[in-house]
């Protein structure tokens, strides 16, 4: 749809991170794009931004680089400081800096992280990376023997019962469509996936898998040996799968898996043909829409307002801001917008804070 990702040959995947191998399972696209470095079309929502300033500095506090306050304050403003710049260098994300004004419960999240961190270097719990004799081990990579799998666990416990493996999560770890509370799928098979990973490197079972949020409440994930290597097997079978495909010369649509809920999270959307010939105008799909400009006109607030025709509808969409979308400044004809807000009318839609648009 969006011609704005290179057109070269998709390239094979070298790799399934445990991580990603839920989503590679849903829709094999996406994941294919993001493993040959396609830049992302969509900006990255500001929680995750924060998630990943987060989680490197609870890394520098299991490694001991935090020793007291003073460190605490200096490497928040580290991590925070690198991911924002990185923002700031992409023009789709610049608008979302700081991150304390876009990303919600930024400071009750920072203090969470300061806890966590506090406890380290007030509790002796500083974690060694390479040192196997010392009681914790932090940002551990292991892989298996050919490459296929491979990640970076959080921390490994070495206690008197035996390996325990604790993956840090700075967002939800609840699936919030689960009537029972249950831990997100893909989380859970992350772990398990870290189990398999340390008994293949090392020839022992971990005891215990958990994983830890930033209220320092902790979640034990249940697991069978025989599942977790089923999960080696399934993933390294997925990839010589998918990259005998690749190498086949199939077109990326017929890598695409459209669904609702997989495409809202897709940062790719925009260049996929699958997602827009199947998705529907209902609440359930994103609020993304493309057409043939109608009416455009600037209100007494600066801000654009356009009416967008496509097929048989007719949408109007306010509050478009010219440093965001400057190409409404000149003559344009078909336009794409992604991430919109349901204004009050239906067909009526208003920018928001991840709204993205391309000129077509």
């Amino acid at each position: 749809m969006l011609d704005i990702l290179p057109s070269a040959k998709l390239e094979p995947l070298s790799r399934v991170s445990p991580s990603r191998f839920t989503s590679l399972q849903l829709c094999p696209l996406r994941e294919i794009w993001a493993a040959n470095n396609k830049p992302r079309l969509l900006p990255l929502h500001p929680a995750a931004q924060l998630g990943t300033a987060l989680h490197k500095f609870i890394e520098l506090g299991m490694c001991g680089k935090i020793r007291n306050e003073q460190d605490m304050i200096s490497c928040w403003e580290t991590a925070c400081g690198t991911v924002e710049q990185e923002m700031q260098n992409n023009s789709l994300e610049k608008h979302l800096v700081p991150l304390s004004l876009s990303a919600n419960n930024y400071e009750v999240k920072k203090i969470m992280a300061f806890n966590i961190v506090r406890d380290f270097f007030n509790n002796g719990l500083r974690a060694d990376k390479t040192d196997k004799s010392k009681k914790q081990e932090s940002e551990v990579w292991l892989q298996t023997n050919d490459g296929k799998i491979g990640g970076i666990i959080d921390l490994i416990k070495h206690t008197q019962k035996g390996i325990v493996i604790t993956d840090y999560k700075t967002g939800s770890i609840i699936d919030s469509l689960s009537e029972h509370g249950i831990i997100k799928q893909e989380y859970q098979q992350q772990l398990k996936f870290y189990a398999a990973l340390y008994f293949t490197v090392y020839g022992v079972w971990p005891v215990s898998l958990t994983i830890e949020g930033l209220d320092k409440q902790e979640y034990d994930i249940p697991f069978s040996k025989e599942e977790c290597l089923g999960l080696l097997q399934d993933a390294t079978k997925l990839m010589d799968e998918l990259n005998e495909l690749i190498g086949s010369g199939l077109s990326c649509e017929d890598f695409a898996r459209p669904s609702a809920r997989t495409c809202s999270f897709c940062l790719y959307r925009p260049a996929c043909k699958r997602y827009w010939e199947q998705k529907s105008s209902s609440d359930e799909w994103p609020a993304d829409i493309c057409g043939r400009i109608k009416e455009k006109k600037i209100l007494g607030n600066g801000l654009f307002r356009i009416v967008v025709e496509n097929g048989e509808s007719t949408i109007a969409i306010r509050g478009l801001s010219l440093e965001r979308h400057n190409f409404l400044s000149g003559e344009v004809n078909n336009v794409m917008f992604c991430n919109l807000g349901h204004d009050a009318t239906h067909g009526f839609f208003v920018e928001k804070q991840l709204t993205t648009g391309y000129q077509l």
